[in-house]
């Protein structure tokens, strides 16, 4: 009976075989340690940003949206279990602006403010009016810690406050320099204070 591995059988066919099998299987760990790698780093500056420790951040998969009570909207946030959650596909935009904000298109730009605007429920805000107002007046520190330069997380967020959020549904005219929801920060998207 003897051992049945032959190094003779292990010929150049089935080391082709097994580099194909290899590479394939290397392939396809790629996108799920992309995004645990990116999930992980978006809740340590989730953390940075509002304080709040042991916050963890998910990127929903179309089979995860599936089965998320959440499905009408593009993100949400829970302060008492700490997470933040991306529906599918704001995550890619979320990492094609933080790769390339000068040239970012509008839905990249947007994931840049909700990516702020889900912070501030972990901080306990959930009024939709009031975070998103506290998230304006923090999308250009957001994008900072995120490694987008000051003068471009600026910018984007100046162009946001005239021009979409005016439109948006969490849209309130207390959200303006001087009003009720004005924190007087350093940053804030009218123009500095």
């Amino acid at each position: 009976m003897g051992n049945r591995f032959c190094p003779e059988r292990f010929d150049r066919f089935n080391l082709i075989y097994l580099g194909g099998v290899f590479v394939l299987l290397i392939a396809s760990a790629w996108l799920p340690i992309k995004y645990w790698s990116f999930e992980r780093e978006m809740a340590r500056n989730v953390t940075q940003l509002t304080g709040v420790a042991g916050v963890s951040f998910h990127c929903n998969s179309a089979f995860d949206s599936i089965f998320d009570n959440d499905l009408g909207v593009a993100g949400h946030a829970n302060p008492y279990t700490k997470k933040v959650v991306f529906q599918v596909g704001w995550c890619d935009a979320l990492m094609r602006y933080i790769e390339d904000p000068m040239g970012a298109n509008q839905e990249a730009k947007f994931s840049m403010h909700m990516f702020t605007h889900e912070a501030m429920h972990i901080r306990g805000e959930m009024v939709e009016q009031r975070t998103d107002c506290q998230a304006l007046q923090r999308d250009v520190e957001a994008a900072v810690i995120l490694g987008v330069p000051q003068h471009i997380a600026k910018d984007h967020t100046e162009e946001f406050y005239t021009t979409v959020y005016p439109k948006h549904p969490y849209y309130t005219n207390l959200c303006a320099p001087g009003k009720a929801l004005d924190e007087y920060l350093i940053h804030p998207p009218w123009g500095e204070s």
